[in-house]
């Protein structure tokens, strides 16, 4: 393939001569054809294809971008006036990395996004240049990236930008594992250093990265990709270490023992550190950082040596980088002393936006505010993502969650031989789409031990030659021929849509037939390889990608804890998930299968069981939670160390009981229970019992509230396209919830008919509510005040075999309708038009539809919605959950199924609910609770 140089400069002509525009892929390759030509790249070259493909692949990874400025909260927001008046001066270091970049494919609206959040950083970091004389200039702060969003593209940039401004020694803490160790070793010789550190002292200098072009390294390390902190300086002892005119870096593992020999080291006369600044970068800052306050546990002595290096400088900022920020918002913001500063960022904190080509958790587990104003009611909701499938627990040859060092995996479960089947048919695609030589990767994360990680392993290199030696004997010959074989047949089932796991490949399907995917099956399973990856292999016995960048990999991944915590697979297709986590912050930082999909976002799939689909669902709605007090302390102009932050524990979970970090992290912190703001709040009962018993004992409630009511003299309106009851008094609301109570699964949690019946019973707030009966599309009428009501119709699936309820919608399970929330408030399409534009200058991600939030905004009184369901079968469903659910439904015969659903308007009013709350909130709160239990806490 031509150089990146010669590819760059036809990528800058292609944008300007397509304005940037979207376009079909087969007009673009034609236009790139051109743009080839006018650089001089020759059509005979053996490398041309692969030019032309990375040619129009990265045109088409650089259109329809848009990225948005982080939010930044500050103690001081006079500290970056230092920053602010060397704007105009020479910036070399930033300027080789914007290239670097841009060499790599960056779009330019990436790039400036990455520059503007590195200075939001920066200028918040200590003067590196001031006159201290005997004062000290420290500064501490965080920032906050979402899983496998570009953080390590953030901090490099950091790592340049603070050099161009006078910062001379650079401490990156990169984990707690060789292999994070080495791959950002990797990424700083070629994002910063500029050449490859482990020849370095060979005399023999490879220069890689920004030190391309020039020839040059632009850092001296101290470590290199083979070489952590004490084996380098014993082996290495290189002259150039002392050579200070150019910035010194240390890529280090969170280790006490290394800690403490790069502190004793820097703190050597002959090295002439002594007076000099500081900045510690410190990426997955919530993993061992933080100061559990045991003597005995190691994690503490890491957090010990990190403040001793920080505090021994008298110019050193220390900035935190992390996608779970719960554990670090926890340190006790008050410090024990001034000379023994503690790691909580006091000073600032940084929150960024991904842009809008991310692929995380408001893809795969979105809000029920997705369904554009007026559609209606009887919308089927698929809450979550296509991308998930959900697998039964209670499968043959499932590895159990739960299990013994010593298990012996005979067989693979069928659900993941689907998935590896899934993984070939996406190699396929991915070649016929033009990305041939892209790395591709499979997860499979179900066990956390080594000795069943190797069982695994076996079973899968098993599967995989019985299915590649089919392929060798018969992918050429005819359709019917080659379909004899089962595993082929069921292949063939997947890519056309005709298994029980849904039709996942429709849309594929109408680029390219079959026969395509068949004859590129031989070239494919050619060049699979599996591996495992964990503490056992090290160095050499590792997986390296750098070893397949002419072919690209085609790796199936198997591990545990080294998945779990920052290591990136590169094109990740498929993820098979089934592990347990007891926090927050360990099950986010499973998600490997976030990042930027160019051109296969809609090859990715994730399977997970629905007790897994839950608690994530769980950990976005905390994480949803934090960023919105991260944006509520920016506009109140708050400081991180004064307001006192709280993370809602785990409000909607459903049998969940996740901490929302380790116990041994939360030690300045207590559970609280605290009146809050709860306007703008809605819930719903989206899981409902089998018990018809029950069922039916909740429509008599029900016609006995509404016959109180037109006793009462209240009369059923019909206000638009909805039947409503106005100015109800809100204890016979709270009378309803009460009678319905034992009735309504407890897993609804959010939906507490116990506390929600207390609660409005005793509100001054909101004395009289609105009652609305939705409708739907059904053929089925419910007959309400002598008024015909067509009734909503929504599918079903039953979770797993032990649940005794069902759950409405997709596995993401919602039951309310956002648009119902307009329900009496008679807005025109000229109001609805007028909110949004609103909306849409005053957010920095606005839908182009009013959600539920939105509508409750404009809301004076709360609304209770009753749903009379008709249950419908969902096609989707696999053959055996369809079965069941048709027994469900004629189990409940010609009764429809009583749902709930309850929006607050957003109003000042309080509700007790019970939060996870730092030490200065705990210094506010009145009414606290009794300590939570303490003790370690292992994650694996």
């Amino acid at each position: 393939m031509i150089d990146n140089a010669t590819l760059t400069k036809a990528l800058d002509i292609l944008q300007i001569k397509l304005e940037g525009k979207p376009m079909a892929h087969s007009e673009l390759q034609e236009q790139a054809v051109q743009v080839l030509g006018f650089v001089s790249v020759r059509t005979d070259d053996e490398s041309y294809s692969q030019t032309l493909e990375e040619l129009v692949s990265r045109y088409e990874s650089s259109v329809g971008v848009k990225t948005f400025d982080p939010d930044v909260i500050v103690a001081d927001h006079a500290s970056d006036v230092w920053f602010n008046a060397r704007r105009d001066e020479d910036h070399p270091y930033f300027e080789r990395y914007r290239k670097y970049l841009k060499y790599e494919g960056f779009g330019a609206e990436d790039i400036d996004n990455i520059e503007i959040n590195c200075e939001k950083a920066l200028s918040r970091c200590a003067d590196p240049t001031t006159d201290l004389g005997p004062t000290i200039s420290k500064k501490r702060g965080m920032v906050i990236g979402d899983v496998q969003a570009g953080k390590t593209a953030n901090y490099l940039g950091l790592i340049n930008m603070a050099c161009d401004y006078g910062y001379r020694i650079i401490v990156l803490l990169a984990g707690m594992t060789d292999s994070l160790r080495k791959q950002t070793q990797d990424r700083v010789d070629v994002g910063f250093i500029g050449a490859y550190s482990a020849t370095m002292s060979s005399g023999c200098t490879e220069y890689a990265g920004v030190g391309s072009s020039l020839r040059q390294y632009f850092a001296i390390p101290l470590t290199n990709s083979e070489q952590d902190f004490a084996k380098f300086i014993q082996k290495n002892h290189p002259e150039a270490a002392t050579d200070f005119n150019k910035p010194v870096i240390l890529v280090i593992k969170k280790n006490a023992s290394i800690l403490k020999s790069v502190e004793t080291w820097l703190r050597r006369e002959e090295h002439r550190l002594h007076g000099k600044n500081v900045l510690i970068i410190d990426d997955e800052a919530d993993n061992a950082s933080i100061n559990t306050a045991k003597p005995d546990y190691n994690p503490t002595t890491v957090n010990r040596r990190i403040r001793s290096i920080y505090n021994y400088f008298p110019i050193a900022s220390y900035v935190g980088f992390t996608a779970t920020p719960f554990a670090n918002i926890f340190i006790d913001p008050v410090d024990p002393s001034d000379d023994n500063l503690d790691l909580f960022p006091s000073d600032f904190i940084v929150q960024l936006n991904a842009p809008s080509t991310y692929f995380g958790g408001d893809d795969i587990f979105p809000l029920d505010d997705t369904k554009p104003l007026g559609a209606n009611d009887g919308w089927n909701y698929r809450n979550t993502s296509r991308a998930i499938r959900r697998i039964d627990p209670n499968e043959i040859d499932f590895v159990p969650v739960k299990h013994k060092t010593d298990l012996l995996v005979h067989r693979l479960p069928d659900s993941l031989k689907e998935a590896i089947l899934c993984f070939l048919i996406d190699n396929a695609v991915r070649t016929l789409r033009g990305q041939k030589t892209k790395h591709r990767s499979m997860m499979i994360n179900i066990s956390p031990l080594n000795a069943p990680q190797e069982e695994i392993n076996l079973r899968v290199t098993e599967y995989l030659n019985k299915i590649r030696n089919v392929i060798e004997q018969d992918s050429f010959k005819s359709e019917t021929d080659f379909l004899k074989n089962e595993d082929m047949l069921h292949l063939y089932c997947l890519y056309m849509g005709e298994c029980e796991s849904g039709d996942f490949y429709a849309p594929v399907r109408e680029d390219y037939a079959w026969a395509d995917i068949q004859h590129s099956l031989f070239d494919e399973i050619q060049q699979f390889q599996t591996t495992i990856i964990n503490n056992r292999y090290r160095g050499d016995m590792r997986f390296d990608y750098s070893h397949h960048r002419e072919k690209g990999a085609r790796v199936i991944v198997i591990g545990g804890f080294v998945l779990s915590r920052g290591l990136t697979l590169e094109g990740l297709c498929v993820s098979y998930y089934s592990r347990s986590a007891t926090a927050y912050d360990t099950l986010l930082q499973m998600c490997r299968w976030f990042g930027y999909r160019p051109r296969y976002k809609d090859l990715c799939r994730i399977y997970m069981s629905q007790s897994s689909i839950d608690s994530f669902s769980a950990v976005f709605d905390a994480v949803r939670n934090l960023k919105e007090q991260f944006r509520e302390m920016e506009l109140q102009g708050k400081a991180p160390r004064d307001y006192g932050l709280m993370i809602q524990q785990s409000p909607e979970t459903l049998e969940t009981s996740l901490l929302i970090t380790a116990r041994n992290k939360m030690r300045h912190t207590d559970i609280v229970e605290r009146y809050l703001n709860y306007g703008g709040v809605y819930a719903d009962t989206s899981k409902l019992f089998k018990d018809t018993s029950r069922n039916r004992s909740n429509l008599k409630r029900v016609d006995e509230f509404v016959a109180t009511l037109l006793a009462d003299g209240f009369n059923l309106q019909r206000l638009g396209s909805r039947h409503m009851f106005t100015h109800i008094p809100k204890e016979k609301v709270a009378y309803l919830l009460s009678a319905v109570n034992i009735n309504i699964p407890t897993v609804n949690k959010k939906f507490d008919c116990e506390s929600l019946t207390a609660y409005i019973r005793e509100s001054d707030q909101f004395p009289e509510w609105d009652v609305v009966f939705a409708t739907g599309e059904s053929n089925r009428i419910a007959v309400i005040d002598g008024k015909e009501i067509p009734v909503s119709e929504r599918s079903f699936h039953l979770g797993d075999p032990s649940e005794n309820y069902i759950r409405i919608g997709g596995s993401n399970n919602r039951i309310i309708d956002p648009g119902i929330f307009d329900a009496g408030l008679g807005l025109s399409g000229a109001d609805k038009a007028a909110i949004l534009e609103a909306k849409r200058k005053n957010a920095k991600k606005a839908k182009n539809t009013l959600t539920a939030t939105d509508l409750l905004k404009l809301r004076e009184r709360p609304l209770l919605v009753v749903y009379y369901i008709d249950l419908k079968i969902d096609e989707d469903l696999s053959i055996s959950d369809k079965e069941s659910c048709v027994e469900i439904k004629e189990a409940f015969g010609n009764d429809f199924l009583l749902g709930l659903a309850i929006g607050f308007p957003a109003k000042e009013s309080t509700v007790l609910i019970r939060y996870r709350a730092n030490k200065v909130k705990l210094e506010e709160s009145t009414n606290e609770d009794e300590a939570f239990e303490e003790g370690e806490l292992q994650d694996e």
